[in-house]
């Protein structure tokens, strides 16, 4: 696609993130100790008495383009609570899993060139058993990752985060 912004040409490629930020924060040790991982859900188990265990899930997180049909999505992860993990890890398979409602989550990657995104508030929805987690975030949202991401960008823009990570 020919670029508005710079004239270029560009194959767009969706950002993503292979693991969430605490996991590849982890010494290789400890993480081999604590971490149960894959490519779809991540679990950190508790090192200490009152640490509570950390679990996530990769998401897709969807974003509109300004200057060409369809949309790109960040490949991100979603730290989200004990209770609804259980409930992704039990609906994991369940074509119905779509009729669950959302389920509070906190992006678990720092996106470069922002305000901090971890911890940032989103809503996770399950959207079938071939297809990844979808996020979203509240449209109140000030956050200008969240902002972006939710009024879209041009590909030009999806190029620049492709660059910084």
């Amino acid at each position: 696609m020919k670029c508005a912004t710079c004239g270029e040409e560009h194959d767009l490629l969706e950002p993503t993130f292979r693991r969430p930020d605490a996991v590849v924060s982890l010494p290789a040790g400890e993480r081999a100790a604590r971490v149960k991982e894959g490519d779809d859900l991540c679990a950190i188990w508790a090192k200490a008495d009152g640490e509570a265990h950390r679990y996530f899930v990769r998401c897709r997180l969807p974003v509109g383009l300004l200057d060409a049909d369809g949309e790109t999505a960040w490949g991100i992860w979603a730290e989200v609570g004990e209770a609804d993990f259980r409930r992704i890890v039990d609906m994991w398979s369940d074509p119905n899993q779509a009729s669950q409602p959302p389920m509070e989550a906190v992006l678990a990657n720092r996106v470069v060139g922002y305000p901090e995104t971890v911890g940032l508030p989103a809503k996770l929805r399950l959207t079938g058993p071939t297809t990844r987690p979808q996020l979203t975030f509240d449209r109140s949202s000030v956050h200008p990752f969240a902002t972006e991401c939710e009024h879209g960008v041009s590909s030009h823009r999806v190029m620049e985060w492709l660059q910084r990570r």
